[in-house]
């Protein structure tokens, strides 16, 4: 009994560190492209996937979108403790991100450009087959370890049985 529940705990825990390292990565990368979103906008603009027209709006979305994700999934870990729902969310992004990386693969930029991870511009050239795996891992990790933490963060007291 005791070993099952110290894997119980193990397994929730290790999946609650997994979804605050996958927050933090969002916080970082959506905190980078905030400093310089026009830089970020023109970036999307060279990969040549979005229309011109709608590069900023792409940008500012995938900006409050990292931000957001990343700020709801460390709420509901640490506050709310809600890990499974964290990352279920925080691997949709990765999978969005996993897409759009494909799409690039598959219908590369005009010239090599770069993928505005973390901020870095248009001048760095991209490995974007890198970049579709590495998010589809971490979507991958991410939504297969949602079902692992079923079995709630903190034990339930046990009922009180009344007579009958």
């Amino acid at each position: 009994m005791i070993l099952a529940r110290l894997i119980s705990l193990l397994r929730t825990e290790g999946v609650a560190l997994l979804v605050v390292g996958a927050a933090v990565v969002l916080l970082y990368t959506g905190s980078a492209k905030l400093t310089a979103p026009s830089a970020f906008a023109e970036t999307i603009e060279a990969q040549g996937l979005i229309p011109r027209d709608l590069t900023p709006h792409v940008a500012w979305g995938v900006i409050a979108a990292e931000l957001a994700v990343g700020i709801s999934a460390l709420w509901l870990v640490l506050a709310e403790r809600r890990v499974r729902h964290a990352a279920i969310g925080a691997g949709l992004l990765f999978a969005a991100f996993a897409w759009y990386a494909g799409a690039t693969v598959l219908f590369p930029p005009p010239a090599p450009t770069g993928c505005g991870c973390a901020g870095s511009g248009a001048s760095d050239i991209a490995d974007w087959g890198a970049i579709t795996w590495r998010n589809a891992a971490a979507a991958g990790l991410l939504i297969i370890a949602a079902p692992l933490t079923l079995t709630p963060f903190t034990s339930p007291e046990p009922e009180a049985h009344s007579p009958r």
